[in-house]
């Protein structure tokens, strides 16, 4: 059980980055689903140190003893489930509402797959191996999908493949790298939202009108850093929409008129 927790929670760390890529999430599921199925023929360090001390009757200093009313799952059987339903939530491409269209849901996100890979240096073959127009095909497809020029997209990425340096992308390129990036693989994004709306509204600032909570948490999610943001065009404009307090064309504020102080005061 605490192997098996372990990658669950390797794999939700991994899937909560917001650097990953549907590709490579798909790889980190396959991943653990191999890991989980190989603790089936080879168990985990949890389970080795537990039966070690069932041999010798001792976790530490504590004294163990038979339970009847505690039943032992069946680890196989565990395993094969929990390898089961991992495969069952893998990724597709739209809501299930039965086995067809389940079924095709499936052989379109393998498609969709297959098109994603392409745009990564670690799924290409040796450059001795490559044919000549790799990824092109699928290239054209993901421009049909997002509605982006398709020659010049088809032209940066011959670059992209022919160039040497890892970390150039051509910049007619990149629009498709960013809309490849839009796709949603996880919930993790919706969970940031709901976590900054809940420390955004709070019982003492609970009558935000839901353009100004929309506003807000957009900066929390996409604003810069408070040390990358340079207010000073904003306070320039808002200087220029409004007077300033020593604005000679600003009312004059009346002078207070102090009153005699009760003379209850006087004793004091």
């Amino acid at each position: 059980m605490c192997d098996t927790l372990n990658e669950l929670a390797l794999l939700s760390e991994c899937l909560q980055k917001r650097t990953t890529s549907v590709a490579y999430a798909d790889k980190l599921i396959h991943r653990s689903i191999r890991f989980i199925n190989g603790l089936g023929e080879r168990p985990g360090t949890k389970v080795l140190a537990a039966e070690n001390a069932i041999s010798e009757g001792r976790l530490g200093t504590v004294v163990l003893t038979d339970n009847s009313k505690i039943v032992t799952i069946n680890r196989q059987q565990f395993l094969r489930s929990l390898s089961n339903n991992l495969s069952h939530r893998m990724f597709t491409t739209a809501s299930s509402r039965g086995a067809a269209s389940q079924a095709q849901s499936d052989s379109d996100y393998v498609h969709l797959l297959a098109q994603l890979k392409v745009l990564e240096r670690d799924n290409w073959p040796p450059a001795q191996t490559m044919p000549p127009g790799y990824g092109e095909v699928q290239v054209s497809e993901l421009c049909q999908r997002f509605r982006l020029p398709t020659v010049s997209v088809i032209n940066a990425f011959r670059d992209f493949v022919e160039s040497t340096v890892d970390d150039a992308t051509p910049a007619k390129l990149r629009p498709l790298m960013y809309c490849t990036r839009f796709i949603p693989y996880s919930t993790a994004e919706c969970e940031r939202g709901f976590s900054q709306m809940n420390l955004i509204i709070t019982p003492t600032r609970n009558r935000l009108l839901i353009e100004r909570v929309s506003t807000l948490m957009f900066i929390k999610l996409h604003g810069p850093p408070l040390t990358q943001w340079d207010p000073t065009g904003y306070v320039t404009t808002w200087l220029r929409r409004h007077r300033s307090a020593e604005d000679k064309r600003s009312r004059q504020a009346a002078a207070e008129s102090h009153k005699d102080p009760d003379p209850l005061w006087r004793f004091l």
